[in-house]
């Protein structure tokens, strides 16, 4: 990312409109930004995170947004604009945020947007939601990336320089497999040609992950209620060693028939791991058919609760309510914390929702085509 300028208005120590042109600044190489404490150094930096992720390095809490807006002015307001180079072509950027309080002193988002200035003009995003994902898309780093690779918060050289920040993922539901060679192949791990051997004799992209064979694959998961197990083994070690990192693990509902999940389930709560979350994929189908035909396990809430956990509930085909859900794990302390997604197996796809004989089987070329039609 090639910042280009910035306009800060209302945000921490610049009341008044300033702008910063990197193109100036950089003509000579590189430059440095000095003055003494309280002068704004920090804020430049501040406001460059705050443009992309809404949030900045130095609020660990992530839920005091008022306390970015000056407090002489109700209302705060950054444009970035930034430079991303590819092989052929440099695509510049231009985002547009803006918060304000209410009446209340509430901190709220007045405008978020999204704009490719080159090679075309675009509006690409004016939803929280959609913003992230194409902020994400774009920089192709996530906040805590970000935070810990390009801007350092004070007090975080070392955990830069040991890296020990990293978060973890555990697909316990390993059949699911094929969506996390898909992220995998996005964030360049591999190249995307190589998802087209998907369950080919040979293909290191088999029905189940495998650690040994595929890079980004934390723990190979295959026979179905011990990925829980293994992501308190991973909670726990952070707790241990004073480790700054979480560990996520998916489940499926079927797969929370087996005893050890439950096993589990006490060992969580009863270390407090507040650093785990999960996520149960509640679709009530499972290999042989319906999952309240064959071993209920209803009410999940209830019994995910009385097990000591902090449970939410979501559409699990809401990205906002997903990354809602994530953002309230993260301020959970004492419980480790379950999301439990109402999902439609093969949403989208009128002849595969709810059908379980679509479990682990590929569709014919003419169901094919009859799918790609329909989520065209």
């Amino acid at each position: 990312m090639r910042p280009i300028k910035i306009k800060i208005r209302g945000f921490n120590s610049f009341l008044e409109e300033q702008e910063i042109d990197f193109e100036k600044l950089g003509k000579l190489g590189i430059f440095g930004i000095f003055g003494p404490t309280g002068s704004g150094k920090s804020s430049i930096l501040d406001a460059i995170t705050f443009a992309l992720y809404g949030k900045i390095a130095r609020d660990s809490s992530n839920s005091a947004k008022e306390q970015y807006i000056n407090i002489n002015t109700d209302t705060a307001r950054v444009i970035f604009e930034f430079g991303i180079k590819s092989t052929n072509e440099e695509k510049v950027y231009r985002i547009v945020r803006e918060i304000k309080k209410d009446a209340n002193k509430k901190t709220t988002t007045k405008q978020v947007k999204l704009i490719m200035l080159l090679p075309k003009e675009e509006v690409l995003a004016e939803k929280e939601i959609e913003f992230r994902l194409a902020v994400g898309t774009i920089i192709g780093l996530e906040y805590d990336d970000f935070i810990k690779t390009v801007v350092l918060p004070q007090g975080g050289f070392n955990d830069f320089l040991k890296m020990e920040g990293r978060d973890r993922f555990v697909l316990s539901k390993g059949h699911a497999a094929p969506a996390i060679y898909a992220t995998l192949a996005e964030k360049g791990y591999f190249s995307k040609d190589e998802l087209m051997t998907l369950r080919k004799f040979g293909s290191r992209l088999q029905g189940h992950p495998d650690m040994k064979k595929l890079p980004g694959i934390e723990i190979s998961t295959g026979s179905l209620g011990q990925g829980l197990s293994v992501a308190n083994g991973m909670a726990l070690n952070a707790k241990i060693f004073d480790e700054n990192y979480r560990t996520y693990v998916v489940l499926g509902d079927g797969e929370i028939q087996e005893g050890q999940i439950w096993e589990a389930a006490m060992t969580a709560a009863h270390y407090k791991l507040d650093n785990l979350c999960a996520f149960l994929d509640s679709n009530n189908l499972q290999i042989d058919g319906n999952v309240t035909e064959i071993k209920g396990v209803e009410p999940l809430d209830k019994k995910w609760e009385a097990f000591g956990w902090n449970v939410i509930k979501i559409d699990g085909h809401d990205f906002e309510q997903i990354l809602s859900a994530l953002d309230k794990a993260r301020e959970c302390k004492g419980k480790p914390t379950m999301i439990i997604a109402k999902t439609i197996k093969g949403k989208g796809v009128s002849f595969m929702e709810n059908v379980c004989g679509f479990h682990g089987v590929a569709p014919t070329l003419e169901e094919l085509e009859r799918a790609l039609a329909e989520l065209a």
